[in-house]
């Protein structure tokens, strides 16, 4: 909590003090340059207190940083906010001279609080040395390192029958090759079954004839050398005097490649063959230590698997019942397919017997609290990791409660409310020569949002269909985040639908961050000292109305349609990130009113059921506004100046916008343009009366990485030369009917390309080659042929079809595509499915063709280039065959 307050504090006091375009002056600074000196050093403490990822030694004086942060913030704020409402001169006198003495208040209590941990770090050296000797204990325990092979035969566990696929795929990396040192990572999250996995190889036949030895590293290792050498000396004296020289090793729990680099050096130097298998949670740990790029990612169960994984703890007889089925079903859903999760509420409900009221009571616990709530190893696992995250991670994780359990959240959209919230600091990269490179906030926090990922907590979607990433974490991570975020006073959750009536501002000053969504849990977390800085609908029901006065994050877009706006926003000064319905009308209101607006959303609804709204060109007077996402909903005056800050621009465009108006957005990277009006339907050229709509404008556009432009059906559309910037990443024209062009080869950074009724031509002949992308996407209601060559899609990983009601076939030359992964056929006739088919039986045949030694050597002998192919398995997704067009 106190990264939270400290990081929130400065930066307040940098947006509103010490930025370009800030709002406020003040007549003596050096309070304020003061505070901030103060602040940044508090901050350092804190980095160095959690000892680079270690739990805080001393607790109480990260509650001293926090509430001092907090009471700073809310006093600072409070003041500042009615110097900007002040209605007269003798007002605003006032509220400035008491806003200096909050800012001078604040920097005596830091100055107060240096002296305080200043005059206690004298202890520092003895806690240390405790630490050190705990860790030395830690090592030694019989358990942490086992020599030789198991005492008695390796027992099967339940989850290792599940895992036949994972053991064949691992134990070949690992012992089918001829390279004197090899070296596999299992990655995955804590529960999902590395260790079992890895105990099930390291007693298997195949480990035998080697030397084993078992280490488990303590997850706050940091490398002490007396434990080192002693270590080095029980392998060495277990390992050293064998005749074999073929050593096998597993390092259970790495949590950096530092361990792994320092418990090689304690290996014998005389193998003829050592072979090492690591478990870690850390995706970037996993890939820098394996050879050849032997990584088994564990992933979870899918819904059938963890079925069957809950039944083997019961007889057929056990789960007739339909109560007792409706239950188990529940609970099991609940795991997310977590296999540690899955058997321990199977062994808790085996244990009940069939007494209905003792499952509905597991049931709930499982419900409000998480399968493995009780599971103090677990949690212990979960608690270390998290305390192994930097500061600035922790925080955006924990911002994770925020969202319901199981929420896909929006990347992008992310990264803008960490940003708000101040968790993201802008940094400055050291270039060379003098030259310095300030680093944009949004690289900064999909950086953030990289270490999260990396460090296994956190996963994001992969190149699908979509035009944008969504990110999540699963429900056991979830559970153990929001115990966190309450037991910090930081997230308050309302479940809305029990709460109904409550009036709201009962929990106006509950907690930091206030999620209202379906929630289960039957407690709330009241603190009275923190004042909300987010507020998040998920599913809300109040229409009642209630002032928070400093909020920075609302966002609304969750809200019923037409439900009424429970917030007066025009006099939330403070806000930073907005997301509204369509149906809200006050935002020409708001936007005059708030000029720290960095996002602003409209999200929701259906757009066709809703007029285009029109907002005023005072919008781009916003000073910090960076993301305008206005959807299908609104149009805006173009501005008559440049705006150089705005990097997300979505909106509805007038026909007669020219290159002129968006050249004024010179550092735009994200633009998705609707086209709307009383456009009329048209069958060809000639007989079309609609106004050309011209897309010439996007070559000037050199930084834009997403484009999506968005035509009225049977429109025509007008690009003279397919400029495109060279740093385009994804691609969507719908509607446009353009004649079948070659798209640029600048186009060669492009991942996904959406082509949805772009051509008007019934043959599509190769538009282009494109050698990184990696999705395609097609919806061509007159398309007839398509010729392509598999040159064009050397690393194409997924093929989307829709709506081609009249297309032939898939060319075949899409088959010898060596990446592709994933064919989805939608609302397509049963030729197209029929080819579909056909290139996945031809990949199948020829996957048991390379796996067949004689027959993989005469592939190789033919140079044949598809020999690649026989490691991607292709899937075929059929939905809704089309059989009639009449």
């Amino acid at each position: 909590m106190a990264c939270v307050a400290l990081a929130s504090l400065m930066a307040t006091i940098d947006l509103e003090f010490r930025k370009q375009n800030h709002r406020v002056s003040l007549h003596d600074e050096k309070p304020l340059n003061y505070l901030f000196e103060k602040l940044s050093s508090l901050q350092a403490f804190l980095q160095k207190e959690y000892n680079n990822g270690g739990a805080p030694v001393r607790r109480h004086l990260e509650i001293k940083i926090r509430d001092f942060a907090l009471k700073a913030e809310d006093d600072i704020e409070i003041q500042l906010r009615s110097f900007l409402l002040a209605h007269d001169g003798e007002c605003q006198a006032k509220a400035r001279g008491e806003l200096h003495e909050s800012l001078l208040k604040a920097a005596e209590d830091a100055e107060e609080l240096s002296k305080i941990i200043n005059n206690s770090r004298s202890s520092e050296p003895d806690a240390a040395m405790a630490s050190e000797t705990h860790l030395s204990i830690h090592w030694l325990k019989p358990e942490n390192v086992v020599l030789g092979g198991p005492s008695s035969p390796c027992s099967p566990n339940l989850e290792d029958q599940f895992n036949e696929d994972a053991f064949n795929a691992v134990e070949k990396m690992l012992f089918h090759t001829f390279k004197p040192k090899n070296i596999v990572s299992i990655v995955g999250l804590p529960g999902v079954g590395k260790t079992t996995l890895a105990k099930r190889i390291y007693g298997s036949d195949m480990a035998e004839g080697y030397v084993r030895a078992w280490v488990t590293v303590p997850q706050e290792y940091k490398g002490n050398t007396d434990t080192l050498s002693q270590l080095k000396e029980k392998l060495h004296k277990h390992m050293g005097g064998g005749h074999q020289k073929m050593y096998f090793l597993v390092l259970d729990n790495i949590q950096n490649t530092q361990a792994l680099g320092d418990i090689l050096t304690c290996l014998p130097n005389d193998s003829l063959k050592i072979r090492i298998l690591l478990t870690t949670q850390f995706n970037t740990v996993g890939s820098d230590a394996a050879t050849f790029g032997n990584v088994h990612k564990m992933c979870i169960l899918d819904p059938n698997r963890s079925w069957d994984l809950f039944c083997k703890k019961f007889s057929p007889k056990e789960l007739r019942a339909p109560k007792f089925v409706e239950i188990a079903e529940h609970v099991v859903k609940e795991c997310e397919g977590l296999p540690r999760s899955i058997v321990a509420v199977a062994e808790r409900l085996s244990k009940c017997g069939y007494i209905l009221k003792e499952w509905k009571k597991i049931e709930k616990e499982v419900e409000t609290l998480g399968p493995l709530y009780n599971d103090a190893e677990h949690l212990s696992k979960l608690t270390l990791s998290y305390n192994q995250l930097p500061q600035h991670l922790k925080v955006c994780f924990l911002y994770f409660a925020t969202y319901p359990k199981g929420f896909k959240i929006n990347v992008k959209r992310l990264i803008s409310i960490w940003i708000a919230e101040g968790f993201v600091r802008q940094m400055v990269e050291c270039m060379g020569f003098g030259w310095q490179l300030v680093k944009d906030l949004e690289v900064e926090g999909y950086c953030y949002l990289d270490g999260l990922v990396h460090s296994g907590l956190v996963s994001i979607s992969k190149w699908k269909h979509k035009m944008t990433n969504v990110c999540w974490i699963h429900s056991s991570l979830w559970d153990f985040c929001t115990r966190e975020t309450k037991k910090e006073g930081l997230l308050c959750a309302v479940y809305t639908r029990k709460d109904l009536g409550l009036p709201l501002d009962m929990f106006v000053n509950s907690c930091r961050w206030l999620s209202l969504y379906k929630h289960r849990l039957d407690y709330y977390t009241l603190f009275t000292t923190n004042n909300p800085r987010s507020l998040l609908f998920f599913q809300g029901d109040y229409v009642k109305s209630v002032s928070f006065k400093l909020l920075r994050i609302v966002d609304l877009s969750a809200l019923q349609i037409f439900e009424i706006v429970p917030l007066h926003l025009r006099d939330l000064v403070f806000l930073r990130y907005l997301s509204v319905p369509p149906w809200f009308e006050g935002l020409n209101d708001v936007v005059s009113n708030n000029q720290n607006l960095q996002t602003i959303i409209v999200s929701g609804g259906e757009p066709q059921l809703l007029r285009t709204g029109h907002l005023s060109f005072r919008i781009w007077e916003l000073p910090h506004l960076r993301h305008l996402e206005l959807g299908n909903y609104y149009e805006v005056d173009p501005p008559n100046r440049n705006i150089e800050q705005l990097q997300t621009l979505s909106w509805v465009s007038p026909t007669h916008f020219t290159e002129e108006v968006y050249r004024k957005f010179s550092n735009l990277k994200y633009l998705k343009v609707f086209y709307k009006g009383a456009f009329e339907p048209c069958s060809s050229p000639g007989s079309c009366r609609n106004p050309t709509i011209n897309l010439d404008y996007i070559r000037c556009l050199s930084k834009l990485e997403t484009l999506t432009v968005i035509v009225p059906a049977n429109c025509m559309t007008h690009l003279e030369r397919p400029v495109f910037s060279t740093r385009l990443k994804k691609l969507r024209l719908s509607g446009t009917n353009l004649p079948i062009m070659k798209l640029p080869w600048v186009l060669r950074a492009l991942k996904v390309l959406k082509l949805e009724n772009t051509f008007s031509s019934q043959v599509w002949g190769s538009f282009g080659q494109f050698s990184d992308l990696q999705v395609l996407f097609i919806e061509a209601t007159n398309l007839h042929k398509w010729e392509v060559r598999s040159s064009d899609f050397p690393k194409l990983k997924h093929l989307i079809l829709r709506r081609c009601y009249c297309l032939e076939e898939i060319p075949f030359q899409v088959d010898p595509i060596d990446t592709l992964k994933t064919i989805k056929v939608e609302q397509c006739p049963p030729c197209v499915v029929a080819s579909a088919m056909k290139i996945q039986e031809e990949r199948k045949w020829f996957w048991k063709k390379a796996n067949n030694p004689v027959e993989a050597y005469n592939i190789s002998r033919a140079r044949l280039l598809r020999v690649h192919a026989a490691h991607t398995p292709l899937t075929v997704v059929v939905d809704d065959v089309i059989h009639d067009f009449s």
